[in-house]
């Protein structure tokens, strides 16, 4: 039986409890026992036109059950969507199933990037902004949805608990996890009858969250859909049948930010140029990397805050501000970059990898900075994926006996005080790190380097590369013989290496033989679990049919039993992790 098909099935508290696979004393806690002022911490955040956007942030027991809620209707959401898609539909005119959507935002495959591209290279573009989106969908709607909507049709007690689970103050919070997938709900009728619309006017429309955006290569658009006010400033407004449509739909236009804008000016949309290509715009780039430099060499730098008063402000910028800047950008380019690499006929194809722009080394340097040479935090570098979930859970476990290593709170939950690189696409991309040796070996070697670009005042805190002390990291301890200039070579008995700056080399304790891995430091019975028949093969070169990979060990046996296994034998690693962040400084570096 589908998701869907159970929830409207249920008819309890206690039903939906178990579809949500949470204790229903859990729910009925949270919603009808626990003080309402307690659920949400409320803060302020600066929006990019002036003014602030209010954010309620869940506590982390309401969080978890929305993140249940929000992972159910988007399973709903799709078991519909494959059902809609089934079937022929006058809306779908389009072959490329990202250009069907009528909503990109808030849903798995889909960005600003595939709602620019829907508007690239037309005439006109208009935009709409939906006023106080989240705000405007409130308890009775979101509880009238789940009753009245076709698909769900819910009972009216499951309808309630769900409609309480999601709103707060009478309306969706922004913040929380569920909200953008009952906006997208609850919109969808709205979508539907503006692509109606769009669909007589000859148009294209999409909408992403609460902004708006019909295009044409018509020579204008008709005032069913935008009226000019004011020909001399170029000022319009949306027009009756447009504005009707919205209305009707409960929804409503923030007049203030209503603009149509022409092919021989710059068009964009959701923040993207749109004219040819989809961009981002050139002094985007230039401001990242002049707030890049400036960083690099005091440590500190300033953005600009608009103001609805006076002229934008300058005010201190943050590292999370930068990183959220340059991944903008990345996320564009790399739209870009794999177009090119899909379209051989393309006069800017190629076959092998692109070499980075400016752009991406400015951003490469910028990854640098933060995560090793200006970390607020030990950081711990693996051989791999799965090497950061055996430490983490390893951690976890042992707590207690390592208050260094991770937070524990009164409420039982835990926060890592140390933080666990992460290898993603991007970082393979930008820096060329998957996890292999033969890499780490050359971030080793080039360490000192690439710190002595920087003129700033680094983070002090060190960066541990953890490394398996076997065959291959022989070649790592030949590198170490040529950078500390050894007499010999180490064998991989010493029990941690200092390389320079704030670099150090770890590998895993030997035991009885003269080799060891990190899966040596679990009980071998563990090793020894059978998955679906196959037995656990540490090496990368497995057999499928008989054998399952690291991967495999990593989710389905450790991360799965976590709270069950014996963590004892990363005692020996994670004492010289301790050591080292103890000593950085005093000891160790000079």
């Amino acid at each position: 039986m589908s998701r869907l098909a159970k929830l409207r099935k249920a008819s309890s508290l206690s039903d939906l409890a178990h579809i949500l696979e949470v204790p229903a004393k859990s729910i009925s806690y949270l919603l009808y026992i626990r003080s309402k002022s307690s659920l949400y911490t409320e803060f302020e955040i600066p929006k990019k036109t002036g003014g602030a956007r209010t954010i309620l942030a869940p506590c982390v027991e309401l969080k978890y059950l929305q993140k249940q809620v929000a992972t159910l209707l988007q399973d709903c959401s799709d078991e519909v969507d494959k059902a809609i898609a089934a079937k022929k539909s006058i809306l779908i005119k389009y072959k490329s199933p990202k250009k069907t959507a009528l909503s990109h935002g808030f849903k798995p495959g889909y960005s600003i990037v595939t709602n620019a591209v829907t508007h690239r290279n037309r005439n006109l573009v208009l935009n709409i902004d939906l006023k106080d989106f989240f705000g405007s969908i409130h308890f009775g709607r979101v509880r009238g949805f789940f009753l009245k909507n076709e698909n769900f049709k819910l009972d009216p007690k499951v309808a309630t608990v769900l409609a309480q689970i999601a709103c707060f103050n009478n309306a969706l919070p922004q913040g929380s996890p569920c909200s953008p997938i009952l906006s997208n709900l609850i919109a969808h009728i709205l979508d539907l009858r503006l692509a109606k619309l769009a669909l007589t006017e000859k148009c294209n429309y999409s909408r992403y969250a609460d902004d708006i955006t019909f295009s044409t290569n018509k020579k204008a658009f008709s005032n069913n859909l935008a009226r000019c006010i004011d020909p001399d400033a170029h000022l319009w407004v949306a027009g009756t049948t447009l504005e009707h449509t919205i209305k009707s739909s409960w929804f409503e236009i923030n007049p203030k930010k209503t603009r149509l804008q022409y092919r021989d000016s710059r068009q964009t949309v959701t923040g993207l140029v749109v004219n040819s290509k989809v961009h981002v715009r050139a002094e985007y780039h230039r401001t990242a990397k002049a707030m890049a430099h400036r960083l690099f060499h005091t440590g500190s730098f300033e953005l600009l805050k608009a103001d609805k008063i006076g002229p934008a402000k300058k005010i201190a910028g943050s590292l999370h501000q930068l990183n959220g800047i340059f991944s903008f950008i990345y996320l564009i380019n790399e739209y870009n970059r794999k177009l090119r690499a899909k379209n051989p006929l393309n006069p800017a194809f190629t076959a092998a990898p692109e070499k980075l722009k400016a752009i991406e080394q400015s951003h490469r340097k910028f990854i640098f900075y933060k995560d090793f040479y200006a970390s607020t935090t030990p950081t711990i570098i693996c051989e791999g994926k799965t090497d950061n979930i055996y430490l983490h859970a390893a951690i976890y476990s042992l707590s207690a006996k390592y208050p260094q290593l991770v937070e524990t709170s009164a409420d039982g939950s835990k926060k890592l005080k140390i933080k666990l690189f992460k290898y993603t696409d991007q970082i393979k991309r930008l820096m060329g790190l998957t996890g292999g040796s033969g890499e780490l070996m050359k971030f080793m070697s080039s360490f000192t380097k690439e710190c002595a670009f920087f003129k700033a005042p680094n983070g002090m805190k060190p960066v541990i590369m953890v490394i398996d002390n076997d065959h291959g990291a022989s070649d790592i301890y030949t590198k170490i013989q040529a950078i500390k200039k050894l007499r010999s070579k180490p064998d991989g008995s010493d029990e941690l290496h200092y390389i320079g700056q704030n670099l150090y080399v770890l590998p895993t304790p030997l035991g009885k033989e003269k080799h060891s891995m990190i899966e040596d430091l679990f009980d071998p019975t563990l090793l020894k679990t059978v998955l679906d028949g196959k037995t656990f093969n540490p090496s990368d070169k497995s057999n499928s049919a008989t054998e399952y990979s690291k991967n495999h060990f990593s989710k389905y046996v450790v991360k799965a039993n976590q709270k069950t296994i014996d963590f004892s034998g990363f005692e020996p690693l994670l004492n010289s992790i301790v050591k080292i962040i103890t000593n950085h400084g005093k000891i160790f570096a000079p």
